[in-house]
């Protein structure tokens, strides 16, 4: 019997769906698919074709790439293409008084390389009393953000830069922290004097705290930063890098090189600096 051609796929596919996996095809129980020609246009990125989890073939980061061959796939299988980059930073948001600007970022990816373009957008806000730094939004609208005035404390607006504000606090002494860092989660802050690491979940409100002695104490020069509710930590510019993992609230404090920017956790790189205050929009 001769072969039967069937184009199985022919679409367009954002980054953020090739991090979690485009589906080419899927067979049936009683299917079987013999895989002969994947072809991929203007790739800036490396993708990975799997069958069942399992990596079969690389295609490179090429403007046209392509493979060819027989891979025999079974039935009940499924053969998707993804991408192991992880995309690190892709926007900056600063602020005045009464206005918030987000520049849009081509996303760096951890392999050097980017994807997007540049976009602005400005929006006019209810007044803040300081200009905030430290701006996180949570994925139901909610913005989170700080204050140098020395309370210590996080703002919340709810559903948005003009939603109706609360204060947190969280740690016994009532302080959120005297610096904070946040990821797309969670925000977390830190009191070196009371010495509580606190972090609030941006779905549920909730907060934790808890006794962290943390190496370094004070905080000049801190910094903190956070990806996938682990947080580096370090409190004044030449003590030692602290390690937290607030899924079960473990740290480390660990011996650090002098000014580090780039640390590896849990396979994932997060840039780290010292925490600034940003600069307000003109």
């Amino acid at each position: 019997m001769a072969d039967t051609l069937k184009e199985f796929t022919n679409v367009t596919k954002t980054f953020a769906q090739l991090q979690s996996g485009v589906t080419v095809l899927t067979t049936g129980a009683n299917e079987a698919a013999v895989l002969k020609d994947v072809q991929v246009s203007n790739l800036t990125i490396p993708l990975s074709l799997k069958v069942n989890g399992a990596t079969v073939a690389n295609v490179p980061a090429n403007s046209l790439a392509r493979l060819s061959g027989n891979e025999i796939i079974g039935s009940s299988s499924s053969v998707t293409l993804s991408t192991y980059l992880i995309g690190i930073l892709n926007s900056i948001v600063s602020a005045t008084q009464t206005t918030v600007r987000e520049v849009s970022l081509p996303t760096l990816l951890s392999n050097g390389t980017t994807v997007g373009v540049v976009s602005v957008t400005s929006t006019t806000v209810s007044t803040f009393n300081n200009t905030p730094y430290q701006i996180y939004q949570s994925s139901n609208g909610d913005v989170y953000y700080y204050y140098d005035d020395g309370s210590n404390k996080l703002r919340k607006r709810a559903g948005g830069f003009n939603g109706t504000i609360t204060q947190i606090g969280g740690n016994p002494s009532g302080i959120f922290g005297q610096y904070t860092c946040g990821d797309d989660t969670h925000v977390y802050g830190y009191d070196p004097n009371n010495y509580y690491f606190v972090w609030l979940d941006m779905t549920t409100g909730s907060t934790s705290y808890q006794y962290m002695p943390l190496g370094g104490g004070g905080y000049s020069y801190a910094f903190m930063a956070a990806m996938d509710r682990f947080v580096v930590h370090r409190g004044t510019y030449n003590a030692n890098m602290d390690i937290i993992n607030t899924n079960n609230g473990s740290y480390t404090i660990l011996s650090s090189p002098q000014n580090p920017k780039i640390f590896r956790i849990d396979n994932a790189e997060v840039i780290c600096d010292r925490i600034a205050k940003l600069a307000p929009t003109t």
